[in-house]
């Protein structure tokens, strides 16, 4: 394969791709480096190049930083399990509006299927409706229905 130049045509030399890093390789550089040893030791007791030995063990610490990310992406997605009760059963009272009394759960301890709708943020600490939501969402439904309508009725 040839390229031309200003000068003339030019051979091209093929890129050197060093040695192959098979997982046996690998392995072996990992428990080198664990045990303490330098790259440079490590590069002239396998037959390879200081900066061929430190390249291998940055890829190989990304690979497992990407593996160790999709475990946790796939452990964030997957479904929480949901209590058959969402919520303790206590009385509710329902105003004019349709929207329960209030339950003044500290908005930080409101748990899952519990409307998380402020109605009091004067304390130092904000506190919010409690009630059963309605389906997957973070509001009961006379919350949902000032929420999304924008005003009350």
């Amino acid at each position: 394969m040839t390229a031309v130049t200003r000068l003339g045509p030019v051979a091209r030399v093929p890129r050197y791709q060093g040695p192959e890093w098979t997982p046996s390789r690998l392995a072996v550089v990992r428990d080198l480096s664990e045990r303490g040893r330098s790259a440079a030791e490590i590069a002239s007791e396998i037959g390879a190049t200081r900066s061929a030995v430190l390249g291998a063990m940055k890829r190989d610490r990304e690979r497992k930083r990407g593996e160790r990310q999709a475990a946790q992406a796939r452990q964030r997605s997957a479904p929480i399990p949901l209590p058959a009760e969402p919520c303790p059963s206590l009385p509710l009272f329902e105003s004019a509006w349709g929207v329960p009394e209030s339950r003044r759960v500290p908005f930080l301890d409101a748990g899952p299927r519990q409307c998380r709708y402020i109605d009091d943020d004067s304390a130092d600490e904000p506190t919010c409706c409690g009630a059963p939501t309605v389906r997957i969402g973070s509001y009961c439904a006379g919350h949902r229905a000032i929420v999304y309508s924008g005003s009350a009725k």
